[in-house]
């Protein structure tokens, strides 16, 4: 069986050129016009590949791929379809295209896999609707049920409950949408690495072993607003000045980690924010990722002395008013032999590694088996118009790709 990398890259373009942006990046929000046209699109590569489609009721595309037995768990395959605002044409898509392709490549020899597959490309991976990551895979596993999608809103204040009943769907979805987990025998997921290791490396395959830990602690500074002119510099107490010292003391504690956990600030609101008045008040989140738990509490127990540090030194007070986790991932070691077993058998050269970036696998993992295969993104860069990778890398990946799920699905 052979895959086609040029029917890849046809329907990796059409899905760009369907929600091109005009600084050349694709914009493809959940629920959104450009949504529907990609979903559309997605259907009809599954339809075409031999499969039968049905969208569940949060928005998740199934394309099923009948086995010799139908009463086996199935193989699931995919990734996510939506994009972050001005984001590139292979984050996500490609997870989807190839799980599709390596299907279509089993259609066009007529050949039937001892085992149900199916592909999902699920809604909002990215969090960017709702501020909540790997939502369409939460909902799957059974994380939102507790959740009311009538008070989870977007930031135009639309919730989720009226956009999936202006877009036919389920308001309940949250308990309607949920898998059984044991009709799967195991998910893998294909994906760009969003870094530079591969690149850098000169390697065409990742084969990911962990996924990445993600705390956020969403932290207000509050001081004392004053006048800009008539307030001296001994007596103030300058919000800014706090938050300027928080940031660049995270960074530095970071750096001397020596890459075992990485830390981001990537906003700060600053209140009153007029040029002049002392600032009274920052709010600003902190985000820490790690691949291992000790990281957190140490960076956590790091913070805690520094705002007992920044509220003495500049007379202010600082707390934490929320926080979110996700831990740790590690994948399969099953999966990983098969997929060790498929780049030995294509001659592929890979690396056996981390990931930074979080993903629908991590939270499909709680669940099922999980494992996933990177390819290089082209000195790094994801997440903006100029993403990019090799179609000679994606095409000795898709090599991988296709050989693992032919044995997974033939066991």
């Amino acid at each position: 069986m052979q895959h086609r990398i040029e029917r890849v890259r046809e329907r990796i373009d059409k899905l760009a050129e369907s929600a091109r942006t005009a600084e050349g990046g694709v914009l493809r929000l959940t629920y959104t016009p450009a949504y529907k046209i990609g979903m559309d699109l997605v259907r009809g590569f599954m339809e075409a590949a031999g499969m039968t489609v049905r969208v569940d009721p949060l928005g998740n595309i199934f394309g099923r791929y009948a086995g010799q037995n139908e009463s086996l768990p199935a193989v699931l395959a995919g990734s996510h379809l939506d994009s972050v605002p001005n984001g590139g044409r292979f984050d996500g898509a490609l997870g989807l295209i190839t799980a599709i392709e390596c299907v279509n490549a089993w259609h066009d020899a007529g050949w039937r896999p001892p085992r149900p597959v199916e592909v999902v490309a699920m809604v909002e991976e990215e969090g960017t609707q709702f501020g909540i990551v790997m939502f369409g895979s939460q909902v799957l596993t059974g994380r939102m049920k507790s959740q009311t999608p009538e008070l989870i809103l977007n930031r135009a204040g639309r919730s989720v409950a009226g956009l999936l009943e202006e877009n036919g769907l389920d308001k309940n979805a949250f308990q309607s949408a949920c898998l059984d987990p044991s009709k799967f025998r195991c998910f893998l997921e294909f994906h760009i690495e969003q870094g530079e290791e591969l690149h850098r490396r000169g390697l065409s395959c990742g084969l990911v072993t962990d996924i990445v830990g993600i705390y956020r602690s969403w932290v207000t500074i509050t001081g004392k607003a004053n006048h800009a002119g008539t307030t001296r510099m001994a007596a103030r107490k300058d919000a800014l000045v706090a938050a300027a010292h928080l940031i660049q003391k995270s960074f530095e504690a970071a750096l001397q980690s020596s890459d075992r956990y990485v830390a981001t600030v990537g906003s700060v609101e600053v209140s009153p924010g007029v040029i002049n008045i002392v600032p009274g008040r920052v709010s600003l989140p902190i985000e820490i990722r790690s691949i291992t738990n000790t990281e957190f509490e140490v960076a956590k127990d790091w913070l805690a002395a520094e705002f007992r540090t920044i509220d003495a030194k500049y007379g202010v007070q600082t707390e934490i008013t929320k926080t979110s986790f996700i831990p740790p991932t590690h994948l399969d070691e099953r999966i990983v032999s098969v997929l060790r077993r498929a780049a030995d058998a294509a001659q592929v050269k890979y690396l056996e590694m981390p990931s930074w970036a979080g993903h629908d696998a991590q939270v499909m993992a709680s669940v099922m088996p999980t494992a996933m295969i990177f390819v290089p993104s082209i000195d790094g860069v994801s997440h903006a118009p100029q993403e990019n990778t090799h179609w000679e890398d994606i095409d000795l990946g898709l090599r991988v790709y296709l050989r693992a799920l032919t044995e997974l699905a033939g066991k």
